[in-house]
Order: structure tokens, then sequence, then C-alpha cells
């Protein structure tokens, strides 16, 4: 399906019902009097219609134009949701659902901006995003110009070295009585982990499949342990958690079955299983 096909598609919300009610026909006019526009000035006119509108529509209205909004990021090339993105980020009045999207793109120059400056991320969100995202969105969120001691607590016990130390220049950054446990408990288990799997620089053509075989992407392992991997992706597509990885070191070729621990757009995490 082509760009302007899937944003055409995109427009096509479920309809509601009743008085005062946002219908499909009115977010497809928005769209074609944005017809000259690239993908991303018809999402910012429709952003934007939101801001403007945000006071007087109704919560399935709402949902709607978040709903439209939200496919035509989907369809979106990465500098576009990176420019959405870095307008997004300074709107207090965005669309909470459409920021929270940008904020778990895996293209981290999409998340960035939203996960450094955005005022629409509460809490709750934020540490779901450090729970399950990689190093790049973590580093990010620590390097917020505020910073509750449940997120600190939270991005030492899941953050790497890089975190840790923009923690320790973040002057907006609140500690909990528990962060000196924390940090303490976090160089025990760091310390065993370097013990127990040492990681050695390579630089190997692979590919990564799935568990049936299926090509899933070329990619470059740029590290490697007894007990996983990190590889650079060449794009910032999906990845399944079960993987496949195929590679050919010096001892001719390898196959590892594994599964994704994270993936930041540009590069991944893969545990061995």
């Amino acid at each position: 399906m082509s760009k302007k096909s899937a944003a055409a598609a995109a427009a096509s919300a479920p309809v509601p019902t009743g008085p005062g009610e946002t219908s499909r026909d009115e977010i497809g006019q928005l769209l074609a009097d944005a017809g000259r526009d690239r993908l991303a000035g018809k999402i910012r006119r429709l952003i934007d219609r939101f801001i403007a509108d945000t006071e007087t529509l109704s919560d399935t209205e709402a949902d709607i134009f978040e709903q439209v909004i939200g496919r035509l990021i989907a369809i979106a090339d990465p500098d576009v949701k990176e420019e959405i993105a870095r307008w997004v980020a300074a709107e207090a009045d965005a669309p909470a659902g459409i920021v929270e999207q940008l904020a778990n793109d895996d293209w981290i120059e999409v998340a960035r901006p939203i996960l450094i400056h955005s005022e629409c991320l509460d809490d709750e969100a934020l540490l779901g995003i450090i729970s399950r995202r990689g190093p790049s969105h973590l580093l990010a969120v620590a390097r917020r110009s505020q910073l509750a001691s449940t997120l600190t607590d939270a991005l030492i016990v899941h953050g790497n070295e890089a975190v840790m130390r923009a923690l320790s220049h973040n002057p907006g950054a609140s500690f909990s009585d528990r962060a000196p446990e924390l940090i303490k408990a976090r160089r025990k288990v760091r310390l065993r982990e370097h013990r127990k799997s040492v990681r050695k620089a390579v630089y190997y053509p692979a590919e990564l499949k799935t568990d049936e075989g299926a090509m899933v992407a070329a990619c470059t392992l740029v590290d490697v342990s007894r007990t996983g991997a990190r590889l650079r992706m060449g794009s910032s597509d999906q990845v399944p958690r079960a993987l496949r990885l195929v590679f050919t070191g010096r001892d001719g070729g390898v196959i590892r079955e594994c599964e994704r621990v994270w993936h930041d757009g540009k590069h991944i995490g893969v545990r061995f299983v």
C-alpha cells in the first residue's frame, strides 16, 4: 500500500453517532484541505485542531482524533516522526496517547525529544518506558529537568553506566532514601554479570530470522558474550521477541536461538536461549 493510500485508510476510523460528535467526513476534510502538504503537515494540522478544540471535544471525538493521528504516525518515515516529535515535545496540550506513542518509538531520534522535554508524560508512563525499553531511551529519561525519586530508583535498577552518570549530573533528579542501597546492589549485580560473561567486541555481518527461519533483518554483530549479544540494525522496523541469530565467525557458520531484550531503533540486545 502506498503512503497516499495508507494515509487515506488512516482516516477511516469508526464513525461515532449522536449530536455534536466528530464524523469521519470532518477528519477526511481536514486531510483533504492539507492535500498538498507532506505527511508531517497533515499530522500537524490534525494535532493543531485537537489542541485548539481540546476543551470542547467529547471523549469519543478526542479518541477518534488520536486514532487517526496515531495511524498516520505509524506509517510515517522516521524523519517525519522525528519532525513531529520535536514539535509535540513542546506542546503542553498535545494528545497524551500520541505523546506516549512517540515516546515508545524504536527510533531513539523520535523518542528522545519527547522523553526529555514533554510535560505530557506522567510518572506511570515513564516507569513503563524504563521497565521495557533499552539504554538509549533510559538515558533520555535520565536527562529530564525534573525526576521524581520513584523514577530515579527505577533508572538505577534498569540503567547502564551512562544513565547513572546522567543522573549524577542532573540537578533536577530527586533520590529516595533507598537510592544508596539500590546503587550498592546494582554494583554487585553488574560485577557478577561481568565475571560470569565478559563481552567481546566483534564485527561480523549477521542476519536475524524468526524461529521458523523467515528473514527479519540484516544486521552487524557488535559484541557478544556467552549469554547474549548486541547488534547494529539497518532499520527501525519492529523486531519479534523470539529470534534466530545467524552469522559467520572464526569457527564457521553460527546459529543461535535468542530473544529480544531491548531495541532502541539502531541497536538491539538479545539473550541467548
